[in-house]
């Protein structure tokens, strides 16, 4: 596992997906109830930013066609969208978030 540090912990605002790039990858960070999930940005459907939509619980819309994806898992929760998304995973140090890519 190679964790690269992406942020710090007080930039991910509760329910305000952030998007990040690394190693040519679009990865969106959401902040729920204090705990930091990474997944891709990407929406699988029609390559839409997911960051640029909304959280609500553990679930992000894409702000395209309406599909919603789990943060916790990457799996979709609602069409149109049939493939779920990559996740990665996260571990926080002190205030840094860092992902492994």
């Amino acid at each position: 596992m190679t964790f690269i540090k992406v942020a710090n912990k007080w930039e991910i605002k509760e329910g305000e997906p952030k998007a990040i790039e690394i190693n040519d990858k679009e990865i969106m960070l959401s902040n729920i109830g204090g705990k930091i999930f990474a997944v891709s940005d990407i929406c699988s459907h029609k390559k839409c930013n997911l960051s640029g939509g909304f959280m609500e619980g553990f679930e992000i819309t894409c702000p395209c066609h309406m599909a919603r994806f789990d943060v916790r898992n990457g799996q979709v929760t609602a069409p149109p969208a049939t493939v779920d998304i990559e996740v990665y995973d996260v571990k926080v140090e002190g205030d840094d978030v860092l992902v492994d890519v």
